[in-house]
């Protein structure tokens, strides 16, 4: 499918046009924030520390005084998210339609700076990079495998994370990685239902159905109630009572 073109799009942002566009759109591509946003992050100035750094060639997380980040979405306050949301990853962003102050690849780029294991910005990024053909989209800072890279390194507990990046390597047919970021995930489901159900789906796309089979039990002993992995593992002859 090829990319079309991606309008610019404007944005009443609240700060003053031409300092958002000096700020937002920076060449590094470094979250900066204007003079309302500065007041609100004075109310929140914690950083969440990296668990570690990513690969050299996925930049650092050593931002400047005045970006947003790198902070874990897991735990981070509503406004904190909103502030950043409301400007860079609005619905039309997520669904890759239009930009609100730079390209879509641009406010994503944003975005997962400010929050690096941000779970539907990655999964934003992976599809923008499928629509343009793998290639780096236009306003995108790193590639997808960089910014999940980034994540991972921010927070290797981050369960989703796993699992997001599990998917996406089985769609490019990385399958011995795919495997490892399964099992990974598998270790950090503990007892969860729903961590379960998806580890199960991941099995059963990797073709070890047994390991599906027993991850789809535990998931639906524990209370989900979503029938597609028991339906794929019956239609596969592999469901037990």
């Amino acid at each position: 499918m090829k990319t079309k073109s991606i309008a610019r799009g404007s944005s009443n942002t609240g700060c003053n046009r031409a300092s958002a566009v000096v700020l937002a759109i920076s060449v590094l591509g470094i979250p900066a924030v204007c003079a309302q946003d500065t007041q609100m992050q004075r109310g929140y100035v914690q950083r969440h520390k990296p668990a570690q750094q990513p690969s050299t060639a996925c930049g650092d997380f050593n931002y400047s005084s005045l970006s947003i980040g790198p902070l874990d979405y897991r735990i981070t306050p509503p406004d904190v998210r909103e502030l950043v949301e409301r400007r860079h990853f609005t619905q039309n962003v997520e669904q890759l339609k239009q930009g609100v102050t730079s390209t879509v690849g641009g406010d994503i780029s944003y975005t997962l700076r400010a929050f690096p294991n941000h779970p539907r910005a990655l999964k934003a990024a992976a599809e923008l990079a499928r629509r343009n053909g793998g290639r780096m989209p236009a306003g995108m800072q790193f590639s997808i495998q960089c910014w999940f890279d980034r994540a991972i390194a921010f927070r290797p507990d981050d369960f989703q994370v796993r699992v997001l990046w599990a998917f996406e390597l089985l769609k490019s047919k990385q399958r011995a990685v795919a495997l490892e970021q399964t099992k990974v995930a598998e270790s950090l489901a503990k007892d969860d239902p729903m961590m379960h159900y998806n580890v199960g789906l991941l099995y059963f796309e990797l073709g070890d159905h047994e390991k599906a089979m027993t991850n789809a039990k535990i998931a639906y002993d524990g209370g989900f109630n979503l029938p597609g992995l028991r339906d794929k593992l019956s239609k596969a002859g592999q469901w037990k009572e």
